[in-house]
């Protein structure tokens, strides 16, 4: 069977495998032991979005998915030149979002059109852990600091050097990290809601 690729769009059927990967051969036609360009191929429940800009913080997850045993596919943003949208996400259990440190990038934090990706997702009963340096600082509506990441106050640039849980969530309670970073501590302290 014959599968077309576009040269203007990398991953066609956005399934974060870019087309040429796909189509190892670059032949446009589907070969054995090469997947379908035009047909989303997920093959794991975890979904990591490296949204770092091209820097190298995705090195914290992957090792640590990868110590513990945890199959994954990387959505490498910079590579692929576009977010994951709410269709490629809800293929997934799990989305960690990582959108790196340099909170001063013109793309840094998480844009308008992610924030709605992430909350149809959620919406739909997607999981997701987002990490990044001042994600609330970088222009999050309100409506989504509100009713997705349930915070209700923060204090900015409070260089927290540990994360404690909440008493009656069953994830986090009883947590006590001490936190460490690769980069100068601008992290905000944050309260969550009631929820």
């Amino acid at each position: 069977p014959s599968t077309i690729t576009d040269p203007l769009n990398r991953d066609i059927d956005g399934d974060g495998i870019i087309d040429g990967e796909e189509d190892a051969d670059h032949n446009g036609r589907l070969d054995s032991g090469e997947t379908d360009a035009n047909q989303v191929n997920v093959f794991h429940s975890i979904l990591f979005v490296d949204d770092d800009g091209g820097d190298t913080c995705e090195s914290y997850f992957v090792n640590a998915l990868d110590a513990n045993g945890y199959e994954y596919s990387i959505w490498d943003v910079a590579h692929v030149g576009s977010s994951p949208t709410a269709q490629i996400l809800s293929y997934y259990t799990v989305v960690i979002w990582n959108t790196g440190y340099i909170y001063y990038a013109s793309n840094s934090g998480l844009e308008q059109n992610e924030q709605e990706a992430i909350a149809q997702y959620l919406d739909q009963g997607g999981n997701i852990f987002i990490s990044g340096q001042d994600i609330l600082y970088n222009g999050l509506t309100s409506d989504f600091q509100t009713n997705y990441l349930h915070v209700s106050d923060y204090d900015e640039d409070g260089g927290s050097d540990v994360s404690v849980g909440i008493i009656d969530d069953p994830i986090s309670r009883g947590m006590n990290l001490i936190l460490t970073y690769p980069f100068s501590n601008h992290s905000d302290t944050i309260v969550p809601d009631q929820e």
